[in-house]
C-alpha cells in the first residue's frame, strides 16, 4: 500500500489525481488476484503446500489491503 501511495504522490497532477488511482488500485487488485490465481494452481498439483498456504494468505492479506483503500 505504501507503493501505491507513493507512485500517486509522484504522479500528482491536478485532476488525473482520481483517475491514477483508480487505475493504480486496479492494476494492484489484479496482480494479486493473479498471484492468487496461480498459487492455488500450484497447491492445487502438490507443489510446496506449506509454502504455497502461507503465500495464499499473504495475498489475500494484501487483496484485502487494497479493497479497503
Amino acid at each position: 500500500m505504501k507503493s501505491i501511495v507513493l507512485k500517486l504522490l509522484r504522479e500528482q497532477n491536478g485532476a488525473n489525481v482520481a483517475d491514477n488511482f483508480n487505475d493504480t488500485i486496479y492494476s494492484s487488485c489484479q496482480t494479486c488476484l493473479d498471484s492468487v490465481l496461480s498459487l492455488f494452481k500450484q497447491a492445487s498439483e502438490g507443489e510446496k503446500p506449506e509454502t504455497d498456504t502461507k503465500q495464499i494468505a499473504v495475498e489475500a492479506d494484501n487483496l484485502t489491503t487494497h479493497v479497503a483503500a
